[in-house]
């Protein structure tokens, strides 16, 4: 389940057809438990309840105020989120292991981050002028990008989520695309470089180069990464790294217009190595994706232009830069590889 659609069990157990209407409260319970999550992941009790504690023993420790913290564990074990095994005292679960450091935590610290938090309340606004919402609350002008060139310690936790992030799809892209006849590749965009390192995990002989903005490339310096990987700086709309086999573009085309699109991966065709392609691996939109659909809102909050695609709409831009799609394959939490290639001078758009 989601965390939201079973916190109304009585009402479903009702014999009479009569049923209280319950999707104003469905709608409301939907943002109590983003927020409950959230704190319990900015305190780390995921973590600190790892084996079963009472909450004495933790708010004592933490010095935290004992009955709040237990109202908060309290409807977290609504949801699965913790057991409660006496009145009080509370064990891990499954899905509260999921949310430790070693986790999706880092995850959960990016979506609950205050200048995305914040965005969520000026939706109207992007709604009514197509400016981001983040431009209300940090200034006209601002996309995430700048708003994070300013905010160092924001930007370590969202490269931090998105690799999190990639992890949850980075083994199914594995198991589903053959990079064996790969034998340098760049990561576009790559941020703290989870994509390289599972690569190399496979194919140890693998020639990669992480490529994004000099900041990221100074972070992922500091944090470290495999020196087998190669840290180049610089822009993809004018710089890439060239005569590569493949160039892999990890949720990052999502972010730009359509004219910014075809700029990106026709500069990357022009030096794509003989017989090479490009990847781009982001969700694409289809009559069943609704969490892509969201997904929209949230990159519309935090940049212009932002959004995600339909395979078609995929198809034709890539025939703009020169590009033949030439094999999809879905990896699951509505993502899709999508592999392209330089098109025959004479081909056209299928």
């Amino acid at each position: 389940m989601s965390g939201t659609e079973n916190l109304f069990p009585t009402l479903e157990a009702r014999e009479s057809a009569a049923l209280p209407q319950k999707l104003a409260l469905e709608l409301q319970s939907g943002l109590m438990v983003c927020a409950a999550v959230n704190a319990a992941v900015q305190l780390g009790l995921p973590d600190l309840l790892a084996q079963p504690i009472s909450v004495t023993q933790v708010a004592k420790a933490q010095e935290w105020h004992e009955p709040s913290l237990l109202i908060l564990l309290r409807a977290l074990s609504s949801i699965g989120i913790f057991t409660e095994i006496t009145p009080e005292t509370f064990g891990p679960t499954e899905r509260s292991t999921l949310l430790r450091k070693e986790g999706m935590a880092a995850l959960v610290r990016l979506w609950g981050a205050p200048y995305q938090w914040d965005s969520w309340k000026h939706l109207a606004h992007t709604i009514k002028t197509g400016r981001p919402g983040l431009e209300v609350t940090a200034g006209e002008g601002t996309t995430i990008w700048t708003y994070l060139s300013g905010h160092p310690e924001e930007a370590v936790i969202f490269q931090q989520g998105l690799a999190a992030n990639a992890r949850l799809v980075l083994p199914v892209l594995l198991a589903s695309y053959d990079f064996s006849g790969i034998k340098t590749l760049a990561d576009m965009g790559g941020g703290f470089g989870e994509l390289g390192m599972e690569l190399l995990s496979a194919y140890p002989t693998m020639e990669i180069t992480l490529f994004d903005r000099q900041e990221v490339i100074e972070q992922v310096m500091a944090y470290g990464i495999s020196p087998q990987i190669q840290l180049t700086a610089g822009d993809f709309f004018l710089d890439p790294p060239a005569h590569m086999d493949a160039y892999v573009f990890k949720n990052v085309l999502m972010d730009w217009g359509d004219q910014e699109y075809v700029r990106i991966v026709r500069q990357c065709a022009t030096v794509l190595a003989p017989g090479g392609c490009l990847l781009i691996v982001e969700p694409v939109l289809t009559d069943a994706t609704p969490f892509t659909r969201f997904f929209s809102l949230q990159m519309a909050l935090m940049m212009r232009h932002a959004h995600h695609r339909t395979l078609e709409e995929h198809r034709a831009l890539l025939h703009q830069a020169g590009l033949t799609l030439t094999r999809v394959e879905p990896l699951g939490l509505e993502q899709m590889v999508i592999e392209c290639r330089l098109s025959a001078p004479q081909e056209d758009a299928r």
